[in-house]
C-alpha cells in the first residue's frame, strides 16, 4: 500500500512530504519553504534525491496565491500552476502547465448566490480537447454531498458521493462511473480535534489498496 509521511515545522506547516510505494520504497519527496506563514517555494526530488523541479510561489497584494505548483500523484514531479481570482478572492480560473509527457489542463469555476462552487468547466488537455462540466450539490450546512461530471453533450461520465462526520468533514468519499458502479472509496479518520490522521483507499470491490498517514 502506498503511504505518505510528512514533517512539520514548529508552527505545524508541512515542510517535507515523502511518498512510498507498497514495498516501502521512496517514490519522491516534496520540500516546502515557508515565510510569514505561507509557502514561498516548493521543490521536488526523485527517489535518489535528485532535484526534479523547483518553483517559487507568488501572491497578489490581497495575499492570494497566483503562481504555485501541481503534480501527478504517482510521479511527483512538480509543475507550474497559475490562478486567477474574482473580487471575492475566489479562484475562477486555474491553469496547470504540463511537460513534454504530461498535458496542460485548465479549469474555469462559477459560484452560486451563496458563494459556493456551482459549476466547474475542465479541459483535460488544454487547449486541444472538449471540456467536461462538474455540478455540485450541498446540504444546509454547505457540506458538498455530491458532484456530477458530464461531457459536453451532458452525458454523465462519473459522480462522487461524500458523507460528513461529526466535524462536518469528509468521512467517506466514493466515486461511481456513469452507470452507477463504484470505482473507488476513500475513508478518512480524524483525531479528537478534527485533524485528519489517516486515509484509506478501497477499490470498487471494497478491497483496501492503500493507506496514507
Amino acid at each position: 500500500m502506498n503511504r505518505e509521511i510528512v514533517e512539520r515545522d514548529a508552527d505545524g506547516n508541512i515542510t517535507k512530504m515523502y511518498r512510498y510505494n507498497a514495498k516501502g520504497e521512496l517514490i519522491y519527496t516534496h520540500v516546502s519553504d515557508w515565510e510569514d506563514g505561507r509557502i514561498i517555494r516548493k521543490t521536488s526530488y526523485d527517489a535518489s534525491g535528485n532535484m526534479t523541479a523547483s518553483f517559487p510561489y507568488v501572491y497578489d497584494d490581497r495575499g492570494n496565491n497566483t503562481e504555485g505548483t501541481w503534480f501527478v500523484y504517482n510521479k511527483g514531479v512538480l509543475m507550474k500552476a497559475e490562478f486567477v481570482y474574482d473580487d471575492k478572492d475566489r479562484i475562477i480560473e486555474r491553469t496547470h502547465f504540463g511537460t513534454e509527457t504530461i498535458a496542460a489542463n485548465k479549469t474555469y469555476q462559477t459560484f452560486d448566490e451563496k458563494g459556493r462552487l456551482a459549476v466547474s468547466k475542465y479541459y483535460e488537455a488544454w487547449p486541444d480537447c472538449a471540456p467536461v462540466f462538474t455540478y455540485y450539490e450541498y446540504d444546509d450546512t454547505g457540506f458538498t454531498l455530491k458532484s456530477t461530471t458530464e461531457d459536453e453533450n451532458h452525458h454523465i461520465l462519473h459522480y462522487e458521493v461524500l458523507t460528513p462526520n461529526e466535524f462536518n468533514k469528509v468521512a467517506e468519499y466514493t466515486s461511481y462511473d456513469g452507470d452507477g458502479k463504484p470505482v473507488y472509496t476513500y475513508r478518512y479518520y480524524y483525531d479528537a480535534d478534527g485533524n485528519k490522521i489517516k486515509a484509506e483507499r478501497y477499490d470498487g470491490e471494497g478491497n483496501l489498496v492503500s493507506t496514507e498517514f
